[in-house]
């Protein structure tokens, strides 16, 4: 049993994978198949114990013996399920549950129900759970085991599609090929995954772990510092079961509303799928429910996305609509002036997030001083609140924007431990970090756990705080004052920098760590109560939306830790790690609906990777890169050569301005899988990239009655290529509601602009 949580990653990793060979077992006798829960185009077998013993999809679809079931690792039932059934046309199924290996009375037991009802397209499972006792934890999973043949096809939100090269088809080794080069065996994890791998590409099922944003925090594997680059990771909850033959689809989709403290989806290649949810504390004073959702609906993966994304707008879509203006070619530079305006706006230049070196050190973004007062950049000189907004103001006028620097789990320059003598006499002094902070909010310092294994001679050291970038130290933005703190910084940036869009707020990796000292009521780690980061981060954002929005600013996220469920009161993303290939996969989708820019972080990449397979990649995944620009710090600077790629690449960006996915099934294919596609939405239409193509000239096939909102026919088909100046237009050849265009491709690549 996952019942104290410093038990290590690979015991709780078997106890797992028993917990699915467990959903292949056959059902005893005593659970008799005896409800039927149905919608649309969906019906759901249950036992009298509350497992699901079978499933059928479409209204005179066969039933499959696919078996499903909801568990408290290491617990078992006491007494008898009491069943009882809803005037909504569903049914609850309780019991009471125990530890199978401590004893206690109800110390460690807890009373689950589950309910299974019908929606207008989907049947929603929730399990709502209720300590006895005293407080404890362990993993809440479900699982489900799908019967899976040779032709069945799995996907989710991944940073790259795994799967055993050795076994697998040509064709389907050929379309998760790396579009750089390299073997096809390295880019899921280890020193190969900066290679880009189709993440829209289905797969037979993997024997896999996937970690939901970033690998959860263990006191063996801290991982500091981590970064998203690893194949095995999801940014939404969700997977998708694809029979191709019976254009028949199966999606569990998990809440984002929910509250998920860490999880991992488990796969195996029999179609057996676990979700895990780990940390959560199960108590009687703080009872608490998951829930998912299984939809039916045609083979392609478009379509379970697209519930999602329907079904919880708030996660999906940008709060200030006037965030799609930013989404073009960024930087992230302190260059204060603006040079070659023409060629920035031939490379589709919008949006500089400005580099983090104004403030006097991290976390004093706007010191308390009047807007004409300058103070000493942790840069080179001096600035005030004036120039900052002047800077704004000029950007504006060009045509640009400008997003300043934010971070709310990072604080000071060379911090001191433990406090000098000095700051315990003195009144806080905002010059002064280490007196800032120890007057002001201590508790918001984030202890290193006594446990958890640090390197030797190193600054970190167990008990005190976590050191990062330049001697700052990490901070749990759940602590009251220094929450205040932050937000009356928002404040003052609605205030004294008008003419700025919003704040990139970066660094948000330290969201997997808990704070030992404190308790925010629902989560448990290592056997005692903590406050986890997530929750803190949650409560932060949830009163700094309302502030920056209120006002027309944007929020935009750098999403180390890459889960849609923080991501409500944001409107963007500017990814500092999309040059690697599952950064930039993983963001796309948490901005199927938003403006997403992404990291270049040197010329080298883009001259080593090719221009065509690096602009590439972007286009498809409807995210713009970062451009070569002035004094960018850690990023892509001018290089002549590289300066003419993007112009050449900068009219096809254009076309993604304001894109949104199209998440309909079968709305787009390329004849004989010749090209890659993908299609979005524009303000003025649609625009439907075409890439990494074989030929010099595809079919494209598309489903204009799904494509179009109202199933009206397109105006005008045209089709821009790299290095071109003007647009071809091309003749659509129609079928029905079908539309056929041989669009001509040049160095592989081609974007169709589709006028309404």
């Amino acid at each position: 049993m996952h019942k104290d949580n410093s038990t290590s990653a690979r015991s709780m990793y078997f106890a797992i994978l028993a917990v699915i060979f467990f959903l292949q077992i056959p059902l005893s006798s005593g659970a008799q198949p005896g409800y039927l829960i149905r919608c649309k185009d969906l019906a759901v077998r249950l036992s009298g114990n509350g497992e699901i013993v079978g499933i059928q999809i479409g209204k005179n679809g066969v039933e499959k013996k696919m078996t499903a079931l909801s568990s408290v690792e290491g617990c078992s039932q006491q007494g008898k399920t009491r069943v009882r059934k809803n005037k909504n046309g569903g049914l609850e199924f309780s019991g009471t549950l125990t530890s199978d290996s401590l004893s206690g009375g109800d110390e460690n037991s807890c009373v689950v129900t589950e309910k299974f009802f019908p929606t207008r397209n989907s049947i929603r499972w929730v399990m709502e759970i209720r300590g006895q006792g005293k407080p404890w934890s362990a993993a809440i999973n479900t699982g489900f085991n799908y019967p899976a043949n040779k032709q069945t096809r799995f996907w989710t939100t991944w940073g790259a599609p795994p799967f055993d090269s050795a076994s697998a088809d040509p064709s389907l080794r050929e379309k998760l090929r790396p579009v750089a080069g390299g073997s096809i065996d390295s880019v899921f994890i280890g020193p190969g995954n900066n290679q880009w791998t189709d993440p829209l590409q289905e797969i037979p099922f993997p024997d896999t772990a996937f970690y939901y944003g970033l690998p959860y925090f263990t006191y063996e594997h801290p991982r500091t510092f981590i970064c998203p680059f690893q194949g095995n990771l999801i940014s939404i909850p969700l997977c998708s079961i694809l029979e191709t033959a019976e254009n028949e689809g199966l999606s569990f989709a998990l809440s984002p509303e929910d509250d998920i403290v860490d999880l991992v989806m488990h796969t195996r290649q029999n179609g057996a799928v676990l979700f895990s949810r780990l940390f959560n504390r199960i108590s009687k004073d703080h009872p608490f429910s998951f829930s998912l959702d299984i939809i039916a609906h045609e083979a392609d993966w478009r379509a379970g996305l697209g519930w999602v994304a329907a079904r919880y707008p708030g996660y999906f879509l940008p709060v200030n609509k006037d965030a799609y203006q930013l989404g073009g070619t960024g930087a992230y530079s302190s260059f204060f002036e603006i040079s070659d305006r023409d060629q920035l706006n031939q490379m589709d230049f919008k949006t500089n997030w400005q580099a983090s070196f104004d403030f006097p050190y991290m976390g004093m973004f706007l010191p308390p001083v009047d807007r004409t007062t300058r103070w000493k950049r942790f840069g080179d000189g001096t600035i005030s609140l004036k120039e900052m907004n002047d800077y704004a103001h000029r950007m504006k006028t060009a045509g640009f924007h400008v997003l300043n620097y934010f971070n709310v789990t990072e604080f000071g320059t060379r911090i001191q431990y433990p406090a000098p003598a000095y700051t315990t006499s003195q009144t806080a002094d905002w010059k002064d970090c280490n007196s800032f902070l120890y007057k002001e909010f201590s508790g918001a310092l984030l202890h290193t756990p006594l446990k958890m294994q640090v390197k030797e001679g190193g600054k970190t050291q167990p008990g005190g705080p976590l050191y990062t970038w330049e001697g700052a130290i990490v901070t749990d933005c759940g602590d009251t004052a220094y929450r205040s703190f932050l937000l009356n910084q928002a404040r003052r940036h609605v205030r004294d920098i008008p003419d700025a869009d919003g704040i990139c707020i970066d660094r948000i990796d330290w969201l997997r760590f808990f704070n030992e000292q404190e308790d925010d009521g629902s989560t448990w780690f290592d056997g005692k109560p903590v406050r986890s980061l997530i929750h803190s981060f949650k409560q932060l954002m949830d009163s700094l939306g309302p502030i920056m929005h209120h006002a027309n600013k944007n929020i935009f996220l750098n999403n180390h830790d890459k889960r849609i469920d923080i991501g409500n009161q944001t409107d963007g993303i500017f990814d500092e790690f999309s040059y690697a290939g599952a950064p930039l996969n993983l963001s796309a989708f948490l901005c199927v609906y938003k403006p997403a820019i992404g990291w270049t972080d040197s010329a080298a990449t883009v001259k080593n990777e090719g221009p065509d397979n690096f602009f590439q990649k972007y286009l498809y995944m409807g995210v713009f890169p970062m451009c070569p620009y002035p004094a960018n710090d850690h990023s892509i600077l001018p290089d002549s050569l590289i300066d003419s790629w993007y112009r050449d690449y900068g009219p096809l960006l254009k076309l993604l301005y304001g894109r949104t996915w199209v998440l309909k099934p079968h709305v787009i294919a390329v004849d004989n899988d010749l090209a890659k596609v993908n299609a979005f939405e524009t303000p003025g239409g649609y625009a439907i990239p075409v890439v990494y193509g074989k030929a010099e000239q595809v079919r494209v096939r598309i489903d204009e009655g799904k494509l179009n909102r109202k199933g009206q026919a397109a105006a005008e088909y045209t089709v821009w290529q790299p290095g071109k100046s003007k647009a071809i237009p091309v003749s659509p050849i129609r079928k029905g509601k079908l539309v056929y265009l041989d669009v001509p491709l040049v160095r592989g690549c081609a974007v169709v602009s589709v006028r309404r």
